[in-house]
């Protein structure tokens, strides 16, 4: 009578639990499955040679359009804008500046600087840093905010100034690097 008991006892414990399978012809079973989406960001540039045509002194400078792609609305855009070097050599004693006083235009082509009514216009931290290989300076960053729906997919224009001073430049090509950077969050 023990073994009875002790028989059925076991028995209602194992069809009671959850996990236990019963086989038979066909069986299927379902896992609850989630994910979580993160925030990403791409920058690409749809410009990648930019040429300012002839220069003899003074100030000089354009647009140069970059693609921004993230699944946020708001992100942090800071640019890098290295000095022009002469014959693309960054250990040439001849280069023309950055204008330092102009900063660096910034516009999304769908959005603006946050908050609204700011000049899209950012202003250089004077710590130099390197530009690849070149010299350079780097903007303080910006908030930006996107004219769409959740999502900051769109051209943005960066324009650079520099300033020819040295009316004894030896002539020739110079060139440097100008670099968009976009960030997710606080910087």
């Amino acid at each position: 009578m023990k073994g009875k008991g002790l028989l059925v006892i076991l028995v209602a414990l194992v069809w009671g639990s959850g996990g236990v399978a019963f086989a038979d012809l066909t069986s299927n079973a379902t896992a609850n499955v989630a994910v979580h989406v993160v925030s990403n960001v791409a920058v690409g540039v749809v410009t990648t040679v930019v040429d300012f045509g002839n220069i003899q002194t003074g100030p000089f400078g354009g647009p140069i359009i970059f693609r921004v792609d993230a699944n946020v609305q708001v992100l942090f855009l800071g640019v890098a804008v290295s000095n022009l070097y002469k014959d693309d050599a960054p250990t040439s004693p001849y280069f023309i500046p950055i204008d330092v006083a102009a900063g660096v235009g910034v516009a999304p082509v769908i959005g603006s600087e946050l908050p609204t009514g700011e000049d899209n216009r950012l202003a250089y931290d004077l710590s130099p840093i390197f530009v690849g290989p070149f010299i350079g300076l780097q903007t303080v960053g910006g908030l930006f905010g996107s004219g769409q729906n959740n999502h900051f997919s769109q051209e943005v224009v960066v324009t650079p100034t520099w300033v020819q001073i040295d009316n004894e430049l030896p002539t020739g090509e110079y060139s440097g690097l100008v670099m968009l950077t976009a960030v997710i969050g606080q910087p």
